[in-house]
């Protein structure tokens, strides 16, 4: 989940060193579009903002809060091609009833919904 790691300079870095030619990597964001959506509806100017400058969000649970990061589908493909993968799908992730479902119909939701879904192939 890229979207709640602190550095991702340093994850993508460890991840390229790890993964051999050919390796597939599956991974999920947190979607910049779900979170403009979700400002606008029902968060404030000052949330809105805040999103814009950081492109981050406090997200809060029963373990405590933290900033998780949004992601747009674009920005998924420069962080990936910058550490020799190329990104060879991206979905909606979540959106129709199973993951097959998901994949082949999801990449049609990739501005609206939540969480993207993305698989990227190393060089």
């Amino acid at each position: 989940m890229l979207s709640y790691v602190r550095k991702i300079d340093i994850a993508m870095e460890n991840i390229r060193r790890a993964a051999k030619g050919g390796a597939l990597v599956f991974g999920t964001v947190d979607n910049y579009f779900s979170y403009i959506k979700d400002v606008i509806l029902y968060g404030s100017w000052k949330d809105y903002e805040y999103l814009i400058k950081h492109r981050k969000l406090p997200i809060s649970s029963e373990f405590g809060t933290f900033e998780a990061r949004a992601i747009e589908p674009d920005e998924i493909k420069e962080i990936f091609e910058k550490y020799c993968f190329e990104v060879t799908e991206i979905s909606a992730l979540a959106c129709m009833p199973n993951v097959e479902l998901s994949i082949t119909d999801g990449k049609h939701f990739v501005f609206e919904l939540e969480h993207l879904l993305f698989v990227g192939k190393k060089k």
